[in-house]
C-alpha cells in the first residue's frame, strides 16, 4: 500500500480509537502554572469585584500503585481590587495568606483525591483544604473509568456540602442535596509542543441546598462550563479554562450572584 494511502487511512481511523486517560505524572516532576481568576460578586449590600494572578508550583513526590503524591504551593500572588471596593486595602493580606498555603495531596489513577492536607495561610488554607474534600479531581478533572474516544462522555461530581463543612467547620448541618454533577466530554485529540493532547469539555450544572447551624436554608444554583487540554502520556493538565456563575440564596436574607472566570496554563515543560 502506498505510504500516502497508509497515512490517510491512519489519520481517518485515529479519531475513533479508544484511549485510556490516566493520571500518571512522572515522579520528581516539578511543574509551573500561571493562574488568573476574575470574580464579580453582586448582592443587596453592593458589589465586590477582584482579580487574582498567581504562580502555582506543582511537585510530584511519588507516582505509582499507591497513588500520586503531589505538593502544591502558590507564589507571586497579585490581587487587584477596584477603587471603592470593600476589599480595598486588604490586598496584601490576601496575597500573604495565599502565598503561605502548602497543599499536600494524594490522588488515584483517575485523579480523584484520596487524601488532602493543607497548612499555612489562615483562611486560604481552610478554603483549599475544603476544596480537597469536595471529591473533585485534580484541577477539576476526573478521568474516565474505561477507555474513551472522541465524543465519549463520563461523569464526576463536586460535593459542595463537604467542601463548605471542611472549610468552615461547625457552620453547616449535615444532610441536604449538596452534590453537583460534572459531565466531561472528549472533544478531540491534538498536539502541543510535540506531545499528544486530549481536549475535554467540562460542564457543571445543578442546585444544592444546605442548612446552617442557625436553621437558615441556603441554596446555590451553579452553572459552569470549561475546557481542559490534557497531556495524554502523563494525564497532567496543560490548560484549564472555566467560566461559571453561582446564584446563592440565604433564606430571608436575600441572595448573592457571582460570575467567576478562571484560567490555568502550564508554563514549564513536561517530561
Amino acid at each position: 500500500m502506498p505510504i500516502a494511502s497508509t497515512l490517510t487511512m491512519m489519520l481517518a481511523l485515529s479519531p475513533v480509537q479508544a484511549v485510556t486517560l490516566r493520571f500518571a505524572p512522572r515522579a520528581s516532576s516539578n511543574l509551573t502554572y500561571s493562574q488568573l481568576t476574575d470574580t464579580k460578586q453582586r448582592s443587596a449590600q453592593g458589589s465586590v469585584n477582584f482579580s487574582q494572578k498567581a504562580t502555582l508550583r506543582v511537585q510530584v513526590v511519588q507516582s505509582g500503585a499507591s497513588g500520586v503524591q503531589i505538593v502544591q504551593r502558590v507564589q507571586n500572588t497579585d490581587v487587584t481590587v477596584p477603587a471603592g471596593s470593600p476589599l480595598k486595602g486588604m490586598e496584601k493580606n490576601i496575597e500573604q495568606q495565599a502565598n503561605a498555603v502548602v497543599l499536600r495531596s494524594r490522588y488515584n489513577a483517575r485523579a480523584q483525591p484520596i487524601d488532602i492536607k493543607s497548612a499555612g495561610g489562615g483562611a486560604a488554607a481552610g478554603v483549599l483544604g475544603g476544596l480537597g474534600q469536595s471529591g473533585m479531581g485534580f484541577m477539576g478533572i476526573t478521568y474516565p473509568a474505561t477507555p474513551v474516544k472522541v465524543g465519549s462522555t463520563w461523569r464526576g461530581q463536586m460535593d459542595l456540602g463537604a467542601m463548605f463543612s471542611a472549610g468552615a467547620p461547625g457552620m453547616f448541618k449535615s444532610g441536604g442535596q449538596s452534590k453537583i454533577p460534572i459531565v466531561y466530554r472528549l472533544l478531540r485529540f491534538g498536539n502541543s509542543g510535540g506531545r499528544r493532547t486530549a481536549d475535554v469539555s467540562i460542564t457543571m450544572k445543578g442546585v444544592i441546598t444546605m442548612k446552617a447551624q442557625n436553621g437558615q436554608t441556603i441554596s446555590m444554583n451553579t452553572n459552569s462550563v470549561g475546557t481542559a487540554m490534557i497531556d495524554v502520556a502523563t494525564g497532567m493538565p496543560m490548560l484549564v479554562d472555566t467560566n461559571g456563575t453561582n446564584r446563592i440564596k440565604f433564606g430571608a436574607m436575600g441572595e448573592m450572584n457571582q460570575a467567576i472566570r478562571s484560567r490555568t496554563v502550564l508554563k514549564s515543560a513536561l517530561r
